[in-house]
Formats: structure tokens, C-alpha cells, sequence
């Protein structure tokens, strides 16, 4: 079975993890970073630490066991693989390509190739039970009101979801 993109840049970190015997307090510290990967880029050394009850030091050393000059290389590495994941709406657009000019099927082809691989690596960070269990309390008809929000560039999405929201329950006010 062939792996996606993404599961094979899972792979590589698990393969890292799994290459070295790991001590308890590296153990920890790996499964913050896997629980979390790969938005532990954002996470700096003393919250990892706190998350793995252990110190910075120790999460300093073990980027290093992987092959990291220090944590801030692993850190600036898992930024450049979250990067690499969801792909900007302005490069998504980009229609110039190796200096010719693309036809309007081939950036519309594209479009929804980078969108479709976008909405996929979105499942990558959600969890599935969190998704039920946010359903089910927004689906309850009780007399408790939802307030929506979304910030100037999101309002449009919270507008669609409070409409969408208030087909199947009462009480939801977008703000």
C-alpha cells in the first residue's frame, strides 16, 4: 500500500524516533512531539519540556540524538514540513509557470488539485472524537444560543457555517 505524502512525512519522524533507543524521559518527549506533530514546530523547548514533565535540556539533547544541531533546527525543520503541507491561496493562483502563460482550464486543474490535497491534510490535524462530540453538542436543540465569529478574512466562512448551523438548530446569532 503507498502512503500519501503526508503519512510518509509521518513515517520519517516516527522511523527517526524509532531508529534510537529512547530513554523514559526521551519516550515522553517523543510522544508530545508525535501527539502534536507537526504542529509541535510552534511549540518551544520549555513547553514541550512542561507537556513531557521534563526539562528543556532534555528535549535539547534529544534533537540531537536525531540528528539536530539543537532543538531550534528539529523546530525549524517540523515548521518547514507544516509549510510545505497547505499551500497559500495566492500560490494557488499563481498563472505564470516556467515563463508561459497557462491556459485557464490548467490553473482551474491545479486549483482544485492543491485544494483537494489542502482539505485532505486538514484531516491530518483534527481529531475524529473532538468532530463528535462537537457535533453532537451543537446539534442539540436545547434553548442555549451558539454565537458565531469569524475575523475579517474567516467572516465569510462563519457567516456560511451560522447559516448552515441554524437549518438544523435554534438560538445560533453570528456576531
Amino acid at each position: 500500500m503507498a502512503l500519501t505524502r503526508p503519512e510518509r512525512q509521518r513515517r520519517t519522524l516516527d522511523l527517526q524516533l524509532l531508529s534510537s533507543p529512547l530513554t523514559p524521559v526521551e519516550r515522553r518527549i517523543a510522544e508530545v512531539l508525535m501527539r502534536d506533530y507537526p504542529q509541535a514546530a510552534l511549540l518551544r523547548a520549555d513547553e514541550v519540556a512542561r507537556a513531557a514533565s521534563t526539562s528543556p535540556a532534555s528535549v535539547g539533547r534529544l534533537a540531537v540524538k536525531l540528528g539536530y544541531a539543537n532543538y531550534r533546527d528539529m523546530q525549524a525543520a517540523l515548521a518547514v514540513e507544516m509549510r510545505r503541507r497547505v499551500v497559500s491561496p495566492r500560490q494557488r493562483l499563481e498563472t505564470a509557470a516556467l515563463g508561459r502563460r497557462r491556459r485557464p482550464q490548467e490553473v482551474l486543474q491545479e486549483t482544485v488539485n492543491v485544494s483537494i490535497g489542502n482539505a485532505q491534510s486538514v484531516l491530518e490535524f483534527v481529531d475524529g472524537k473532538q468532530v463528535e462530540e462537537l457535533v453532537a453538542a451543537l446539534s442539540r436543540p436545547d434553548r442555549h444560543k451558539v454565537f458565531v465569529a469569524g475575523s475579517n478574512k474567516a467572516g465569510l466562512v462563519a457567516a456560511y457555517f451560522a447559516l448552515q448551523l441554524a437549518q438544523i438548530r435554534s438560538g445560533v446569532c453570528l456576531l
